[in-house]
């Protein structure tokens, strides 16, 4: 990587960084989310709230869950975009980076996908079940 305009290298450095500070962000959206979604359920168990308090605090709980799955998404968006600039400086490069393909494990942004779809299709079942 020695030929590489240093202009090129630093570009590339910030792409990794954003990648990372993005994917670290995403990945501390839904650490939120499982908190938020944790204090949902405790509150909706607790004997002491009435009825329509519990249906209140259900909407808006799982409201509040599914705009942080939202925001999830968008820097999943961002990731992405910054990943594509990574992929096409790595082909221009001597020696591309070559990626594991093996064990055909599903990539982050599909797991992500099927835990957003999960939580908030048990969200909906909660919501008819406890209304």
């Amino acid at each position: 990587m020695s030929d590489i305009p240093k202009e090129k290298a630093t570009i590339y450095a910030q792409d990794c960084e954003f990648y990372r500070h993005n994917d670290k962000l995403k990945w501390s959206r839904f650490q939120t989310l499982a908190a938020i979604e944790g204090a949902v359920l405790l509150a909706l168990h607790q004997g002491t709230l009435a009825s329509q308090e519990k249906r209140a605090f259900l909407v808006f709980g799982f409201l509040l869950v599914l705009i942080v799955c939202l925001l999830a998404l968008k820097d999943e968006n961002d990731e992405n975009g910054h990943e594509r600039r990574l992929k096409k400086f790595e082909q221009e490069c001597e020696v591309p980076f070559e990626r594991v393909t093996f064990p055909p494990i599903p990539s982050g942004s599909v797991l992500m996908w099927i835990g957003i779809v999960v939580i908030n299709v048990f969200n909906v079942f909660i919501l008819i079940a406890k209304w």
